[in-house]
Parts: structure tokens; C-alpha cells; sequence
């Protein structure tokens, strides 16, 4: 196999030296899909992968995104550049199902690799680990909020004093209990019907939200119509990105199809996206009319959890987050094998030979990691801002790459030279499209990290 997009012959040469290892690596997260391909009955249909990617992308920004548009200026501004950011989300959607069916390859950092190169796919393998080792954290505070609330509808706040319903301990159990053993299977097609099970929850909370509002008694509720300064309309930035990254969770949710196509696969992708926008723009504009100024950073935290109806939808949530932990983790999973195998060399017989005890090994390393650090962080929002700027990076970043790197690809050049002027307009259209989303995803981490500081 060789790659067009390097024309320097000394790195073709470490390329050529570094690809048993990589070789290794797409063996390791291919294998089950080439099973699946035979076994038609080992894919997921389309619909079943919107479930998946829904359920990736809904997480803490649920509950975030009210206070979000409060510190934005209201909910005018906030969703008008809402509407904004989704075309560009969905079209880096696209552009991942473009490259990953032109490569069909297993997992985010393969499609990054076979597009861009070994050096470009470490990096990216550096920024998955570091982002979902953030995102694993928050779903522990987030498990600790509401286990908190129910907590204290069920005895009452005193008895969160005792040392059998401290937070600390209340989060290590339930998460031991219900989410660890959801980290170890191999495949990702495994949380299809808990992630079913999670869309169902989080439609409860849609629901009930609007239905808060207007039955409400707040008083003196105070909503912003504009922005108190004009750079305030960017901080609601980190919390579209965070609230919408999915992009790193749909390449193996598309390798797991049983018709790996690029036709189902933005299907996938765009009724995931709507069901997405809708959740985050109903949740966020009913609950910031309901509390304004006064919502807090969770959003389910600004009403009495005593009311039955606000303490379902406060144990619906907290299944949600149960199921999605363990698809993060997964991504994560892939990519530190990924980086192992890079470093140790392996053959292909000790990647095969090892994958079950290796897999068991990161997933309790992992898991009890993020658990630890999650125990002693206050709250969501710390977290949020600077996973936002590495969000960025799989939404704006890898995808323009991947598509630049396609395009000014010598092989593509000299489809190009060979064909009409119809293929040299595509080149033309990839490379200005590669461009704008490098651009932007660049002014938006630079933005987003200056305002965390």
C-alpha cells in the first residue's frame, strides 16, 4: 500500500518503517468489522446508529446550555449562532463519512491516518485520549448531581451528612456497579439498546422542561435580550462544541453498519443532528424562560427535585449518563491501543494474542483514573470550557485536514490532470472547504482557550 501525499523520500522511508506497527493497529480494529461484513447479521441498520451518535453527543450540555445562553446575551443571539455553527458541524460530519468511506477504515484516528500520516494520526490519538478523559470525568460530577438530588428528595439534606450517602462513595458504587461493566466488551454495536434505553430518557426531560415553564410561579425572573459587551456572544462557543462532539464516536458507529455507505451514513448523521439541535434548544430555552438569571450551571439542579415528575426526569438523565461513559471510553480505548502498539512494535500475532488482556487493563486504568480526579472537582462548568477547545479540533481541525490532504493528494492530481475540468472544479471546492474549516475551527480554540484563562 502506498500514500501519494508525502513526497519527500526520507519520510516515505520511516513511513514505510513505522507502517508494520500501524498495520497492527487497523488488524486490531478491523478484524470484527471484515467478521461482520460476511455476517450481515453482525451490523447495526442506520437508524439504530442515529441512537448511537445521539447518545454520544447529548451529555453534560443538556444540563449547560441554559446558563450558556444567559451569559451569551439571551436566547436570540444564542441560537442564532446556534444555527451557525450546526451547518458547520453537520458538513465535518460529511466530511468524516466522505474520507472514512473512501478509506473505510475502522476508528477516527485510521481516517486520520490514511489521509494525513503517522505524525498527524499521534497527535490526534493525543488529543481523543486527553478530551474523553475530560468528558469521563464530567459524567461522574454529573452521576454525583443527581444522585445528590434524589438523595435528598428520598431522606432529606441532613442525611447527606452520613458517611453511607457521602458523594464520594454514592458516585464510586453506582458507577462500579452500573457502568464499569458496560467499558469491556470489544465492540461498540454493544450499547445499541442502552443507548436506545438513554434517547428514550433524555426525550422524558425534553418534555418535561417546556411543561415546567408553563405551569412555573417563578417571580421576578429576569431574561437578557442582548449581551452586556459584544464579545459575550462567544461564550457560549465551548458549550456547542462540547454539546455537539460526536464526531470522534461516529467513525467506528459507521465501520459497525451492516451497509457501510456514505448515502446511510449521512442519514445517520443528519437525523442525529436534528434530534440534537432539538434537545439542546427546547431544553435551553424553556429552562433559561423558567429561571433566567438565576439557572444554575445544571440545569435540572434549578428545580425542586421533591416535585415526582422533576425526580424522574432527574433518574432519567442519570441512565443516560450511565450508557454514555462507556462510549467515550471506547474511543479512548482505541486509541491508547493505537499508541501502544506504535511504540512496542507489534506483530500482528501479538496484537491478536494479547488484545483481551491489553483491553481489560486500559478500561481499569481508565476508569478508576477519571473516577478519582472527578471526586474532588467542583462542577461541570470547569471542565466544559476547556473541553470545548479540544472539541474543536475533531470538528473544525481534522476533518479540514483530512480533507486538504485528499485533495492535494498526487494520486487525486493526477485524476485531475487526466480527467475534465469537472474533477479540477471538485479540487477546487475541497481545497477552499478544507481551508474554511481549518480557519475556523482555529479562531474557535484560540477564542475558547483565551476565554477559559
Amino acid at each position: 500500500m502506498a500514500y501519494e501525499y508525502n513526497n519527500d523520500s526520507e519520510e516515505e522511508h520511516a513511513y514505510e518503517d513505522d507502517y508494520s506497527a500501524t498495520e497492527s493497529t487497523t488488524l486490531l480494529h478491523n478484524n470484527n468489522d471484515q467478521q461482520a461484513s460476511h455476517d450481515q447479521n453482525n451490523g447495526i441498520s442506520w437508524y439504530f446508529g442515529v441512537f448511537l451518535i445521539v447518545n454520544a453527543a447529548l451529555g453534560a450540555g443538556v444540563l449547560n446550555f441554559a446558563r450558556a445562553f444567559h451569559n451569551a446575551g439571551g436566547i436570540f443571539v444564542s441560537t442564532l449562532i446556534h444555527l451557525v455553527l450546526l451547518g458547520v458541524i453537520i458538513g465535518a460530519l460529511i466530511i468524516l463519512a466522505y474520507c472514512t468511506d473512501k478509506k473505510q477504515s475502522a476508528n477516527f484516528q485510521d481516517v486520520v491516518y490514511s489521509m494525513c500520516g503517522k505524525k498527524w494520526q499521534t497527535i490526534n490519538s493525543l488529543c481523543i485520549i486527553l478530551y474523553m478523559f475530560g468528558c469521563c470525568i464530567t459524567f461522574f460530577i454529573i452521576i454525583g448531581d443527581q444522585l445528590d438530588q434524589i438523595l435528598i428528595c428520598l431522606y432529606g439534606s441532613d442525611e447527606l451528612k452520613n458517611w453511607y450517602f457521602d458523594r464520594k462513595l454514592t458516585i464510586s458504587l453506582s458507577s462500579i456497579l452500573f457502568i464499569l461493566p458496560l467499558c469491556y466488551p470489544r465492540r461498540i454495536d454493544f450499547l445499541t439498546y442502552p443507548s436506545t434505553l438513554a434517547v428514550i430518557a433524555i426525550i422524558y426531560v425534553v418534555i418535561l422542561i417546556p411543561i415546567k415553564y408553563i405551569n412555573s410561579n417563578e417571580e421576578n425572573v429576569h431574561v437578557k435580550t442582548r449581551p452586556d459587551h459584544w464579545m459575550d456572544v462567544f461564550t457560549v462557543l465551548p458549550v456547542i462544541c462540547f454539546g455537539y462532539q460526536c464526531h470522534v464516536n461516529a467513525v467506528p458507529i459507521y465501520a459497525c453498519l451492516k451497509e457501510k455507505t456514505l448515502a446511510k451514513f449521512t442519514k445517520c448523521i443528519i437525523f442525529s443532528i436534528i434530534i440534537v439541535f432539538t434537545t439542546y434548544t427546547i431544553t435551553a430555552t424553556f429552562g433559561y424562560l423558567t429561571f433566567g438569571d438565576k439557572i444554575d450551571d445544571d440545569l435540572l439542579k434549578s428545580y425542586d427535585s421533591k416535585d415526582a415528575s422533576v425526580l424522574v426526569a432527574i433518574i432519567m438523565f442519570l441512565i443516560k449518563t450511565y450508557t454514555s461513559y462507556p462510549l467515550n471510553l471506547f474511543c479512548a480505548r482505541t486509541a491508547i491501543e493505537g499508541l501502544w502498539i506504535e511504540i512496542r512494535q507489534l506483530d500482528s500475532y501479538n496484537v491478536q494474542k494479547f488484545e483481551k488482556s491489553r483491553r481489560i487493563f486500559i478500561v481499569s486504568i481508565w476508569f478508576f483514573m477519571s473516577l478519582i480526579i472527578a471526586l474532588f472537582v467542583p462542577n461541570i462548568t470547569v471542565v466544559i470550557h476547556y473541553l470545548g477547545a479540544l472539541a474543536g479540533t475533531f470538528m473544525f481541525i481534522f476533518p479540514g485536514l483530512c480533507l486538504l490532504m485528499y485533495a492535494m493528494n498526487e494520486e487525486n492530481a493526477i485524476e485531475v490532470i487526466n480527467s475534465d475540468a469537472i474533477n479540477y472544479k471538485r479540487k477546487k471546492i475541497f481545497l477552499f472547504i478544507s481551508v474554511f474549516y481549518i480557519a475556523v475551527g482555529t479562531f474557535i480554540i484560540g477564542l475558547v482557550i483565551t476565554q477559559s484563562f
